[in-house]
């Protein structure tokens, strides 16, 4: 069993903890727990074998006993037990807007439903609204989202869904008669977090034998028709599955219309109603049919990009060959788990030309931070290193702490030995809008910050943002010439695409960086890639497509580094 599949398992069982109104505590600290199986270097069977699990920070006795089941059994009795006392397809509550762990909690414990019927009926007839601490705007949004009238509340992130789609696509194939799965809807167009998977099936089999195939394939639990060509499949991870049968020219279209927003679809239908009367053999075909410009499934949102492709006007955006360096990495001199020779042989393996070792400074204590004389030490031991490598350059940095009253926990003349210099909050998350503003800006306009650090401090499907003033934000980073980061970890895709959009309209310049702690973690830059080609993001906007004699000239802004 594969680290993502242990921590998919996690998660689920934090939601049907949550869903049986089970203690805060022990719900949160299975949520750490899949996150911290789901970014460790190591893969946890070698931790079982060698008896290290409980070392890990967060893993106790009982974690480990139900870790070590799953990687020695391939399965949990506990969620079995958990499942067995939750019908079928509530985890779906979690995919409504406005409905977390408490939430789902209240709404099982007043309906004692038996299904998600049960819970739409409820809705219905005014009966969400009377519970304690719900109201009619969430009654409301049940009844569209369940009714399908609006769109799913996306809670896993792309690191559990793409696995998913991969292993099911995988077992699809076995099949007779299957000749191409296709992974459409939300998870296709890279959004950060999705509500289910949705595949597209090219086969000449009948809906019965493809039911049995899913069936076969280990991590579904049950396949439940929808429609003659349409299954949904709940599997071991949580998350539902759309699998949708087509055939001969039917594929291409059905792949269109499953993989593009809904305003995008309602957009190039004004056009004509239907794609199948231009269909050709491939998606590109549908497009020039109309006079359009190809648009990438990246774009497909509905957000301005058929009007641009009628004109010609999509930008060029950025490719993952153009990424030429990570610029955010943690090596075991902070939390990481690997050193910074092994982080930079995996990055010469990847193409890269350069990295940026940037480990978290003093005031991260949880986390190892580096006081300034180890940071000093960590300079000489790369500057060894580098005298071994010909292909690759390793940037000097650090991941320094914007502390509660905006200034930086690091000393200048420090900080001025540095190639790079992130700034990013780890704590005082609760300070009030104006105040985290202020930290950011006085982080931002420091001559000697080059990036601000996962600049909302979100965690997908487990903390929101903090409250900063992002407008502020994006004024003052294009104003001081400071880049604000996409840090491409799956759970954080932090700056969003969304977020993306606005700053760029301010003219901020962003870093792509994975936050790796570990060299398993360097391919994540992909999702990164993606969120920035969602945000209309060309190569140029962004620092690490530059030659590192480029990349030097933006990194001395305001006289800072030499």
């Amino acid at each position: 069993m594969e680290n993502w599949e242990i921590a998919a398992r996690l998660e689920k069982i934090a939601r049907l903890l949550a869903l049986q109104g089970g203690n805060e505590y022990k719900i949160k600290s299975y949520q750490q727990a899949a996150r911290l199986v789901s970014h460790l270097e190591v893969d946890v069977k070698k931790l079982v074998e060698q008896n290290k699990l409980k070392q890990l920070r967060g893993i106790g006795k009982a974690l480990s006993v139900k870790i070590e089941e799953m990687v020695q059994e391939g399965e949990s009795a506990y969620l079995k037990e958990l499942q067995r006392k939750v019908p079928a397809g509530l985890l779906s509550l979690f995919t409504i807007p406005g409905v977390g762990n408490k939430t789902a909690s209240l709404l099982v414990s007043y309906l004692q439903p038996n299904g998600l019927n049960d819970v739409l009926q409820a809705a219905r007839e005014g009966r969400i609204r009377e519970i304690p601490g719900l109201g009619p705007s969430l009654e409301n949004r049940m009844v569209k989202t369940l009714e399908g009238k609006t769109h799913l509340r996306g809670t896993f992130h792309q690191g559990t869904a793409l696995p998913v789609a991969h292993l099911l696509s995988q077992g699809l194939l076995q099949g007779p008669e299957v000749r191409r799965v296709f992974i459409a809807g939300d998870l296709r167009r890279g959004v950060e977090a999705v509500g289910e998977v949705v595949l597209v099936v090219d086969t000449s089999t009948n809906s019965a034998d493809l039911a049995a195939s899913l069936r076969n394939i280990n991590c579904v639990q049950e396949v439940l028709p929808v429609t003659e060509n349409e299954f949904l499949v709940n599997t071991d991870f949580g998350i539902p599955v759309k699998v949708h049968l087509a055939t001969g020219k039917e594929v291409i279209p059905e792949l269109w219309y499953k993989t593009g927003a809904p305003e995008h679809i309602k957009k190039v239908t004004a056009i004509v109603p239907s794609v199948e009367s231009n269909f050709q053999a491939k998606e590109e075909d549908i497009y020039s049919s109309l006079g359009l410009e190809y648009v990438v499934p990246e774009l497909r949102e509905g957000k301005g990009e058929v009007e641009a492709a009628r004109e010609h006007k999509l930008p060029t955006l950025v490719e993952p060959t153009d990424i030429q360096g990570d610029l955010h990495l943690h090596s075991n001199w902070s939390d990481g788990h690997s050193t910074v020779e092994d982080m930079a042989q995996e990055a010469m393996s990847m193409g890269y030309r350069y990295i940026a070792i940037t480990d978290h400074s003093q005031s991260l204590k949880v986390a190892g931070g580096l006081t300034p004389e180890q940071i000093l030490k960590q300079v000489e031991e790369i500057k060894e290193l580098q005298h071994k490598l010909k292909n690759l350059d390793i940037l000097m940095g650090i991941e320094v702490e914007i502390l509660a009253d905006g200034s930086l926990d690091l000393p200048d003349e420090v900080l001025s030995q540095l190639d790079l210099v992130i700034a990013s909050i780890h704590s005082g998350f609760r300070q009030e809008q104006s105040q985290l503003t202020a930290r950011m800006e006085a982080a931002i306009s420091h001559p000697l910050v080059n990036v601000i650090g996962h600049p909302t401090g979100r965690i997908i499907g487990q903390r929101e943002g903090y409250a900063v003033d992002l407008p502020r934000v994006f004024r003052a980073a294009a104003e001081y010439g400071t880049a604000l980061e996409i840090n491409s970890a799956p759970d954080r895709l932090d700056l969003s695409s969304e977020h993306i959009l606005e700053a760029k309209e301010y003219g901020v310049l962003f870093s792509l960086g994975t936050d790796a702690h570990g060299i398993r973690n360097l391919k994540d830059m992909s999702f990164g890639v993606t969120t920035a080609r969602r945000g209309w993001l060309t190569a140029e906007e962004i620092i690490n497509t530059r030659s590192l004699e480029e990349l030097r000239k933006i990194l001395m802004k305001q006289g800072g580094q030499t």
